[in-house]
């Protein structure tokens, strides 16, 4: 019986091993193409498949300390605000605080509030101003893109370009959709990386809640397969994201010519009218 048992562990680490290399050997094919992309040009895509070869090569670490690997969570040392940098990473697009704290939730098993963003985009201005600061990214407001404004309740990155972070009247559904296919795509790779049930379900309670919107999924409909819901998301982002960029890119550019550093980055503060008291 020992003999048996011994074989099939045997058999179990040499499966893993096997695993973890092809997994390897994919990671490595996918680094090649992000650095191929990023001479062509294509910045964004670069990043998107930079990320998908970093999870395959954390499955392969997974797969070889364990059969089925710990959930996807957070360092222990990470501090709320870096949680929010990555969730909003991962996500791409600028997004608002209950989504942020709900895909942190899922995906690195992290507790953030939503009402502590305003107080942290206060912090996080200050900090920038600070000659002391070294921080490489910063969360920072979404900007209108006519009075570039900042948009209350809508958040982004620092190190983002800038047409990324304005939003024009197609933005919202452009980002919303953007979101969609980041989080279906998350999901799929959750489950492929045997990540804790329980933040699957989380992942899976919010693709279901962002797909809701997309045509050709049914009312109340639950549970649509993650594949298929980057199939319909894509399908309606083909007839919007070319001319939204358009508007964005303009605006950007427009940006950069009228606004300072500042400006750019953190907005221009709406105007607020002060009305001095008549004289008795």
């Amino acid at each position: 019986m020992e003999n048996a048992v011994c074989s099939w562990h045997s058999q179990d680490y040499t499966g893993s091993v096997t695993q973890a290399a092809d997994l390897l050997k994919q990671a490595a094919a996918l680094n090649q193409r992000a650095a191929q992309m990023i001479e062509e040009g294509h910045l964004d895509e670069a990043v998107a498949t930079q990320k998908e070869a970093d999870l395959l090569a954390r499955r392969a670490k997974r797969r070889m300390s364990s059969r089925t690997g710990p959930p996807l969570s957070r360092p222990a040392t990470q501090t709320g605000r870096e949680i929010a940098v990555s969730a909003l990473a991962e996500l791409g697009v600028p997004a608002n605080p209950r989504l942020v704290t709900t895909y942190a939730s899922a995906r690195f098993g992290a507790t953030l509030r939503p009402t502590t963003f305003s107080s942290l985009r206060r912090d996080e201005l200050r900090t920038w101003r600070s000659p002391h600061s070294d921080r490489v990214v910063y969360i920072a407001p979404a900007l209108d893109l006519r009075r570039f404004t900042p948009l209350r309740g809508v958040v982004t990155l620092s190190d983002w370009d800038l047409w990324r972070r304005l939003v024009g009247p197609r933005s919202m559904r452009v980002d919303h959709l953007r979101a969609t296919i980041a989080v279906a795509r998350h999901l799929s790779w959750m489950k492929a990386s045997f990540a804790d049930e329980q933040a699957v379900a989380h992942m899976r309670f919010l693709l279901d809640d962002l797909a809701r919107t997309l045509p050709g999924v049914p009312a109340g409909d639950r549970g649509v397969e993650a594949d298929a819901v980057v199939e319909l998301a894509q399908a309606e982002l083909t007839h919007l994201e070319d001319d939204d960029r358009a508007v964005r890119e303009v605006a950007a550019r427009r940006a950069v010519e009228q606004l300072g550093e500042r400006t750019v980055l953190w907005g221009i503060e709406p105007l607020h009218v002060v009305r001095q008291a008549k004289e008795a």
